[in-house]
């Protein structure tokens, strides 16, 4: 997959979804202090990177989904704790074979009943944690003073989008005028194969933003890094922190009415973000 794949700690791992890559959840807030930046490779697959908090718990967690050719590789990394210079950090992983939509979702519960592996961290080495029956994850990182941008996380600081690419940077919608959401350092990728992403929130129900045309959709104009759409006689603008792609136009589908829990076991008052799942997007497709 050419698209970069990502984690991030965040307050609650309430949620993490997946397509071509992995998404970024939400952080509600920075954490200050030394922070850490991993990054995590499965066997033949691509470069993960993590940001975490050495001394704020509430961001000392990421986990990450990872599509192989069989099945789903998925992984959690936390930090335990700082001793000069050297850090232990503790692993959980597992391979799933994906049964349907649920496993477009990531829990932290998922991780509770699996047993966790206690590593040392050094800067300039390579820890090297087995996946059980699958091969081994690699961890190497650097330490930084601060969570760095959501963008420098990217492959290359890749402002651009690539062609075919919609990506989603700390969107932030409007409805004439008014805030709607706010979701601060959450990244949402989809390209070619997985042409749309989504976004959740507890109470507003699910937020489609597609590169092809959707049944019940509305078209959207895209300037750089904002999309405008009418709905409804309302006006809305999505304000994103970067261009969200080549293209001139998006379709927008908006369910108020839409749960977590009627595609996946995840819980309703969690929020959440990520490509769409490839059945429910050839479902909704206009040319289906």
């Amino acid at each position: 997959m050419r698209i970069p794949k990502l984690a991030f700690a965040t307050l609650v791992l309430a949620t993490l979804a997946l397509g071509s890559g992995l998404v970024m959840t939400k952080v509600r807030a920075q954490a200050g202090g030394p922070v850490v930046v991993l990054t995590v490779t499965t066997d033949g697959g691509e470069a993960n990177r993590c940001a975490l908090s050495i001394r704020d718990p509430k961001f000392h967690r990421c986990a990450a989904v990872e599509m192989v050719k069989s099945g789903l590789v998925e992984y959690e990394v936390e930090v335990l704790g700082d001793e000069g210079g050297r850090m232990p950090l503790g692993v959980r992983s597992r391979f799933v074979t994906p049964p349907g939509p649920e496993s477009f979702t990531l829990s932290v519960a998922e991780f509770a009943d699996l047993p966790q592996q206690k590593y040392w961290f050094e800067v300039g080495q390579r820890v090297q944690a087995e996946i059980p029956g699958v091969g081994l994850l690699t961890i190497t990182g650097e330490y930084l003073d601060h969570i760095p941008t959501t963008l420098s996380l990217f492959e290359n600081n890749q402002l651009e989008p690539r062609a075919n690419e919609l990506r989603i940077t700390s969107p932030l919608l409007l409805r004439d005028n008014r805030t709607v959401f706010d979701l601060q350092s959450m990244i949402l990728l989809a390209d070619h194969d997985f042409k749309a992403v989504e976004m959740y929130e507890p109470g507003l129900g699910r937020y489609i933003y597609s590169l092809a045309p959707l049944r019940g959709s509305v078209e959207g104009k895209v300037e750089g890094s904002r999309i405008s759409y009418e709905l409804d006689g309302h006006k809305y603008q999505l304000l994103t922190g970067a261009p969200v792609t080549r293209a001139s136009r998006v379709w927008v589908l908006q369910q108020p009415q839409y749960k977590l829990s009627q595609d996946s076991s995840a819980r309703d008052d969690a929020s959440f973000g990520g490509t769409v799942d490839p059945k429910t997007l050839r479902d909704l497709l206009v040319s289906n």
